[in-house]
């Protein structure tokens, strides 16, 4: 198989961080060959350029022709073209090369702004850019303050009055006209606060995608029963995919998708909601259907070169043989790993991308300050709608409203209990494990304790309902609790890591419905407000939300020290799903039995 060929053709950072440093790093990590056309050498290092030194045209040429002549070319970067000298001179180059090459994805990066808003290029070659080199591309990708420049230079008047979000998508549009197949409008250098966020798209007519995402909203809608999850409702689109690939949850609605990417700060209560959002708008010009990227900020000051990375991932998938949306959901995914794991001290000034975060094919990405649950976030995104039909289920909903039927509830505190001994059956298993250390194996001690006082939990509630002790210890084991605990102690026989998966989902869960169960009955009136109140308590409170807080630093220490594959990555996935599903079935089977005569 031959690797996909990526050419950049763009200027030189000395300091490694941006231009042709940063495309080739970023070629190398996304699986492609990269090669080079170097349009301007610069003296630059993390704190600003200090000297600019442009070579004769005809030496860019000469650059080209001596690639393109040798070696087939998948897809070309275009990042700084210095002058109106050399952006004719590319022009001229990439004419006949075009003729050859009608369907190469050409990505433009319009380097005309720094981010201190003063301009790079001279206007002449800005017209020169805009109106010979846009028409010849695939895709263009500016930034907010170039976006504005263009549109300023094509004569296109701003949208009166508006709010950030409309007055970016009103850039995406507008640059439809630039004649390039697709426009994104990176949003990077204006980070929108959540509730402004939801404000502006409840504005553009996007309804329902607050709920699914507000992590306080009872967002549970469901019709049918957990055997029914294991079967796609319909077929998979490319959407889907795109959703799939960046963690996110899918909002379409008219001629505009949205794609909400999760991290470990709004996939659960376990962690503070993100604040802070980016939106990078994508406009396919045909149709003039958009796509809206919105994903946390990740807050670093290690960002130079973000620009040039993103248009060379772009660039690297689209070489793979990606659609233009799915390229640009790559090129994200992969930029918030190397954002998340940037190098901050590298230099005194703005430090660089980590373009290598995944260079090496992880099963899960590197662990770090702004990715410190790398493992549970990927399992969790990839599975969204699964956790938000097992987190917000009716049986815990109805339990915050107080109106779960009561017997519901007792048969799933006998069945519960019964579950929880093979979940410390299974906890025990870790222990035996080779290669367990001490501390490990003190830490799986803390968390049996834990198990067996949760298991009195139950004992206490049951008997306050005149269930005996005996009758609970001598309950059958139902088909749900069965093929439960049977699944989890056979995971077991895989191997520690897959163990600690198969059980997280259960102890994830409980935190997370703790905690939301809580806030809702503080906000709301209940209709018996001390029925459940033990159930809530117990998993709300300090004692248990500990436990799981040191359970997840155990599971991410390890993950970290393991470093699964892909491969092994998938098999974990599938581990993590089949639990929740089976999470899902136990309170199936409880509302089902509570209805029963």
């Amino acid at each position: 198989m031959s690797i996909p060929r990526v050419l950049s053709i763009a200027g030189s950072d000395p300091s490694g961080g941006a231009g042709i440093q940063a495309d080739l790093k970023t070629f190398l990590a996304c699986g492609t060959y990269g090669m080079s056309v170097i349009t301007a050498l610069t003296a630059q290092s993390t704190q600003g350029v200090t000297g600019i030194h442009v070579p004769p045209a005809a030496f860019l040429r000469q650059q080209f022709d001596c690639v393109t002549q040798d070696i087939p070319v998948d897809a070309i970067k275009l990042g700084v073209l210095a002058n109106k000298d050399i952006a004719t001179e590319v022009i001229s180059c990439l004419q006949g090369w075009r003729t050859q090459h009608p369907d190469t994805p050409i990505v433009l990066d319009p380097v005309m702004v720094a981010t201190s808003g003063s301009l790079l290029l001279e206007k002449e070659a800005i017209k020169c850019i805009l109106q010979e080199l846009c028409p010849m591309s695939t895709i263009v990708t500016p930034n907010l303050h170039e976006a504005e420049v263009i549109l300023q230079t094509m004569g296109v008047d701003k949208l009166p009055d508006a709010q950030p979000l409309a007055h970016q998508c009103h850039l995406a549009t507008s640059l439809a006209q630039l004649g390039t197949a697709y426009v994104l409008v990176k949003g990077g250098h204006a980070p929108m606060k959540i509730h402004e966020l939801h404000k502006e798209l409840e504005k553009m007519g996007l309804d329902g995608f607050k709920e699914a995402v507000d992590p306080s909203a009872v967002a549970c809608r469901r019709e049918h029963n957990a055997s029914a999850l294991l079967f796609p409702a319909q077929a998979r689109t490319d959407m889907d995919d795109v959703a799939l690939v960046l963690g996110a949850s899918l909002y379409t609605q008219d001629s505009m998708d949205v794609i909400w990417m999760h991290d470990i700060h709004d996939v659960t209560f376990l962690q503070p909601l993100s604040d802070t959002y980016v939106v990078d708008v994508l406009v396919e010009t045909q149709t003039q259907h958009m796509t809206l990227f919105i994903k946390p900020e990740v807050p670093t000051t290690a960002t130079h070169g973000t620009g040039c990375t993103l248009s060379s991932a772009i660039c690297a998938f689209s070489a793979k043989g990606h659609s233009m949306c799915s390229a640009v959901a790559h090129a994200l995914w992969y930029m918030q790993h190397a954002l998340a794991s940037s190098l901050e001290n590298v230099g005194q000034g703005a430090g660089p991308l980590n373009h290598g975060a995944l260079l090496l094919e992880r099963g899960v990405p590197l662990r770090g300050k702004n990715n410190d649950a790398p493992l549970f976030t990927t399992l969790m995104a990839r599975s969204w709608p699964l956790w938000r039909k097992y987190t917000r289920h009716p049986f815990p909903t109805q339990i915050g409203r107080g109106t779960l039927p009561w017997k519901s509830f007792l048969w799933f505190m006998c069945q519960d209990y019964i579950y929880i001994q093979h979940y410390a059956r299974t906890w025990s298993k870790a222990l035996a494990k080779p290669g367990t250390t001490a501390a490990q194996a003190e830490a799986f001690v803390a968390i049996i304790q834990g198990v067996v006082q949760e298991s009195q939990l139950h004992l206490r509630v049951c008997e306050k309902a005149g269930i005996a002790k005996e009758t609970v210890l001598a309950t059958p084991e139902s088909r749900a609790t069965m093929a439960y605990t049977r699944f989890v102690l056979d995971i077991a026989e895989e191997g520690l890591l897959p163990l600690m998966v198969s059980l997280a989902s259960c102890a994830f869960g409980y935190a997370e419905v703790g905690r939301w169960l809580h806030a809702m009955r503080s906000q709301t009136a209940v209709e018996d407000e001390e029925k459940y109140a033990d159930w809530v308590h117990e998993y709300a409170g300090d004692a248990y939300q500990g436990l799981v807080a040191h359970l997840l630093e155990l599971l991410e220490d390890y993950t970290a020290q393991f470093s699964p594959t892909v491969e092994q990555m998938k098999r974990l996935q599938i581990i993590w799903d089949t639990s929740t599903r089976l999470e899902i079935g136990m309170w199936d089977e409880a509302l089902a039995m509570g209805m029963s005569e």
